[in-house]
């Protein structure tokens, strides 16, 4: 349908397991997390996230 959005996916080096893949959800809660005890929003994908309430009423 031509809709675009942000998936994040980072990758996390553990010691004990190797590479972790941190992505959808997760990865979004603890940028929200981030953001909060930093006080500032992240340097990155500001200009590109999209607007959630014109795809609720697209979907309506």
């Amino acid at each position: 349908m031509g809709w675009m959005y942000v998936v994040h996916n980072f990758e996390f080096l553990s010691d004990q397991h190797g590479v972790l893949g941190i992505r959808g959800l997760t990865a979004s809660i603890l940028i929200r997390a981030a953001s909060i005890i930093y006080q500032q929003a992240p340097c990155f994908g500001q200009h590109h996230l999209p607007d959630f309430q014109q795809l609720q009423r697209t979907l309506m």
